[in-house]
């Protein structure tokens, strides 16, 4: 497993990519995206990926998001409340001929915007799919949290460094158990 996180209706979700097995490794079940549910029972959601990394739900808990190294774009997938997914379409493309990278970590503001770590920095996306910019970073990054009092702050891991980076806006951690 990569990126985990939890979906709204409490299962867990996992990418499986081969990205970082050894020569001496085999995979044992195809990359793609999985789902723990309560009962444990794990069921696998899509192969359209040959490399999924990062995940996350938005806001409404309508759409799974999915990067993939391979492709260098994030899909999207419609969420149904029994823990499929389906309409799988590219909602962005994080191709940079200039920089190294590929696209990592996901997280989420409060207003649906992504936030991606990939080439030269966090990549931040509308709910559209309009790249609204990319804030540069001095290391290729990997995976991003919210954190902070309101939860308007990003901690960055690149390497052997954590960066935090101020926002204007705030996250979303994960969803609450009802």
């Amino acid at each position: 497993p990569n990126d985990i996180v939890i979906g709204p209706d409490g299962a867990i979700y996992f990418t499986d990519p081969i990205i970082d097995m050894t020569h001496d490794q085999q995979q044992e079940l195809p990359p793609s995206v999985y789902r723990i549910g309560a009962d444990n029972s794990m069921s696998l959601l899509t192969t359209d990926q040959k490399a999924p990394n990062g995940l996350a739900f938005s806001p409404n808990g309508k759409y799974l998001y999915i990067d993939d190294d391979d492709t260098m774009k994030i899909r999207r997938y419609r969420f149904h409340k029994n823990g499929t997914i389906s309409e799988g379409m590219d909602f962005a493309d994080m191709t940079d001929h200039e920089s190294r990278g590929v696209p990592d970590g996901i997280k989420i503001d409060r207003k649906g915007r992504l936030f991606v770590s990939g080439p030269n920095g966090i990549w931040v996306w509308n709910s559209k799919g309009v790249h609204i910019g990319t804030v540069e970073m001095p290391h290729g990054m990997a995976n991003l949290t919210w954190g902070g009092p309101d939860d308007s702050k990003l901690y960055i891991t690149a390497g052997h460094t954590v960066y935090i980076l101020q926002t204007k806006t705030r996250g979303i951690l994960g969803y609450q158990m009802k």
